[in-house]
C-alpha cells in the first residue's frame, strides 16, 4: 500500500490505477502514516511533531490537544521547546511510552493527508485515551481513509469495513454488527477479549 516494494504478485489499484504506474513521490504525499515501531528525535516537541527545523509549529499545540497530551506538555518547563531526550541536552526529558506514541500520533495527524495509516497506535495507552483520541479522529477525517491495524477489536464499531487477516489472509470481512453475528472468528476473538476485560 505504501508502494513501498516493487516486486509482488498481482495488482494493486488506487483509484482504478495501478499502483506501480503511479509516481510515489507525488503518491507518498497523500498518506500519513504511524508505524509500530516509530521513533521520536532528540529535537523539540514543536519539532517532533511538525518534521521541521524551523517553522512549521504554529498548529502544534492544536494536535497535542488532539491526542490528549497537550496538559503534559504544558507542565514542561519548556513546554512546546521541550527537547525530547537527554541524548544532547540534560534538560531534556523522557516521556511515558503513551505520551511518546500520542506525540508519534499528533505528527501523523499534522500532516494533512488523504490516507491515514495507523499500525497499533493505542498499544501503550489506556482504554480510556484510546476512546477519546479514536473518536476525535473519526471525527476529524469524516471526509479522509483511515486504515487501523490493531489486534484490539475494542472500539471498532465506527469502522465502516473489518478485514479479520490470519496468515496474510482476509478469512472474514464486514461491519462490527455484521461480524458479531456471524459468531465467527471474529467473534470468538471479540468475546474473548471482552470476557478477559471483565474478569
Amino acid at each position: 500500500l505504501m508502494n513501498l516494494y516493487g516486486s509482488y504478485n498481482g495488482n494493486i489499484l488506487i483509484n482504478g490505477c495501478n499502483l506501480k504506474d503511479i509516481n510515489k513521490s507525488e503518491y507518498r504525499k497523500r498518506i500519513s502514516v504511524l508505524y509500530q515501531d516509530f521513533r521520536l528525535f532528540s529535537m523539540t516537541v514543536n519539532q517532533n511533531v511538525s518534521m521541521e527545523y524551523t517553522g512549521g509549529d504554529a498548529n502544534v499545540s492544536e494536535f497535542l490537544e488532539k491526542v490528549r497530551v497537550y496538559d503534559k506538555i504544558q507542565n514542561l518547563p519548556q513546554k512546546n521547546e521541550t527537547i525530547l531526550s537527554k541524548e544532547f541536552d540534560e534538560k531534556g526529558v523522557y516521556l511515558s511510552g503513551g505520551e511518546q506514541q500520542k506525540i508519534a500520533l499528533a505528527r501523523s495527524l499534522f500532516k494533512e493527508t488523504d490516507v491515514l495509516i495507523l499500525d497499533e497506535p493505542f498499544s501503550s495507552m489506556d482504554s480510556i485515551s484510546t476512546q477519546e483520541i479514536l473518536h476525535i479522529i473519526e471525527k476529524e477525517l469524516q471526509d479522509k481513509i483511515l486504515i487501523l491495524i490493531t489486534h484490539d477489536l475494542h472500539n471498532l464499531s465506527a469502522m465502516d469495513e473489518i478485514f479479520l487477516l490470519e496468515g496474510g489472509r482476509i478469512v472474514e470481512e464486514g461491519t462490527e454488527k455484521e461480524l458479531l453475528s456471524k459468531q465467527g472468528k471474529y467473534y470468538q476473538i471479540w468475546k474473548s477479549d471482552n470476557t478477559e476485560e471483565v474478569s
